[in-house]
């Protein structure tokens, strides 16, 4: 069996557009440390954090197969 692997790293907001539906087995996304990587996330603090992330994270599911992890 072939196992085919390719790890995707940059802005979701981006980089899902490049992404068949339902073609990823998972989904890991950075923990909210948004406040202190401010070069990454342009400074969003952590009350902020919540609802930056919760409408991205809504865009995930369509690319998840149906085994795949949102983690």
């Amino acid at each position: 069996m072939m196992v085919d692997t390719k790890i995707v790293l940059g802005d979701c907001r981006r980089e899902l557009k490049t992404i068949a539906d339902n073609s990823v087995d998972l989904i890991f996304t950075s923990p909210p440390y948004a406040d202190q990587r401010s070069s990454t996330y342009g400074g969003i603090s952590v009350r902020e954090y919540v609802d930056w992330f919760l409408p991205n994270r809504k865009n995930f599911y369509g690319y998840r197969n149906q085994q795949g992890l949102l983690s």
